[in-house]
């Protein structure tokens, strides 16, 4: 019986050290993306731009019945994929797991109101900025609270999305109001629909989008909290590849093509980096 537990063991040792040989292979066969400069070539060799984004944050991004992406930052990617001559393919994510997204090479970019904060800038890169979101509370419309300041109160609680900068600086624009996490924007909503908080806050296109939708049940607030730049995001050591996207962002904020799209999607005047077309 001893005997046959060694040659069981030895031969399980085998399979052990095979398979591990095997794995082994198969990680080092993977392209290398970002970490030795070959984003764009890994890109026109398979002709896909792989574009990490979120869901249910319109007028920024969201999914139509179909299951295709729409929205603001979408019409931004599919620019990039355009002048790159390739398909873009998206990878939804939620707001936590935008940086996750670029570390682990799951996608060539973050586009998903993305703001450029030191200790994102830590593990990633960004390109200049391409848009300004502000931060808006919303809260329900038979609230007897009706002014942001209301809000700085100990038996308030505010709704934010979980790994969003809000949920990092709300606390220092109403340090009395308690906070709660919640994985994603519609949970987001549905929270101040149920009453679990006594507002909410968010990106100020989706805070107007719905409450311009919600019948008259929410209510946005003014004024804005605080006002965020919105970067695309890259993998950390392709300085070339975010150098590129740092070419079509200022093509795109100077010719009057963004300015366009921030009027399609806001219909509001963008930020003065952003050029109106040439008359």
């Amino acid at each position: 019986m001893q005997q046959i537990s060694v040659v069981a063991g030895k031969k399980k040792s085998f399979r052990m050290i095979f398979w591990g040989l095997i794995s082994s292979a198969i990680i080092f066969a993977q392209p290398a993306i970002s970490a030795d400069g070959d984003t764009l070539a890994n890109i026109k060799k398979t002709g896909v731009l792989k574009v990490a984004t979120v869901a249910a944050n319109a007028p920024w991004e969201s999914i139509n019945p179909d299951g295709s992406f729409t929205g603001y930052d979408i019409d931004i990617a599919e620019l990039l994929g355009k002048q790159l001559g390739v398909k873009v393919q998206y990878i939804r994510t939620d707001i936590a797991g935008r940086v996750a997204s670029l570390q682990t090479h799951k996608a060539d970019i973050t586009i998903a109101v993305f703001t450029p904060t030191p200790e994102r800038q830590a593990v990633v890169s960004f390109s200049t900025p391409y848009m300004m979101d502000g931060v808006q509370l919303l809260t329900r419309a038979d609230s007897p609270y009706k002014d942001v300041k209301s809000f700085d109160n100990d038996g308030l609680t505010i709704g934010v999305t979980r790994g969003s900068t809000t949920a990092a600086k709300i606390g220092t624009q109403l340090p009395k109001a308690k906070v709660s996490e919640f994985a994603g924007q519609a949970d987001l909503i549905s929270a101040l629909d149920s009453k679990q908080v006594s507002a909410v806050a968010s990106n100020n296109g989706l805070i107007a989008l719905v409450a311009k939708n919600s019948g008259n049940k929410f209510l946005a607030l003014s004024p804005l909290l605080l006002t965020e730049e919105d970067a695309i995001g890259a993998a950390k050591g392709d300085d070339a590849w975010v150098k590129l996207l740092n070419d079509f962002i200022n093509k795109i904020n100077s010719d009057g093509t963004n300015y366009r799209l921030a009027k399609k999607w806001f219909g509001i005047e963008p930020p003065d980096f952003i050029k109106a077309p040439a008359q």
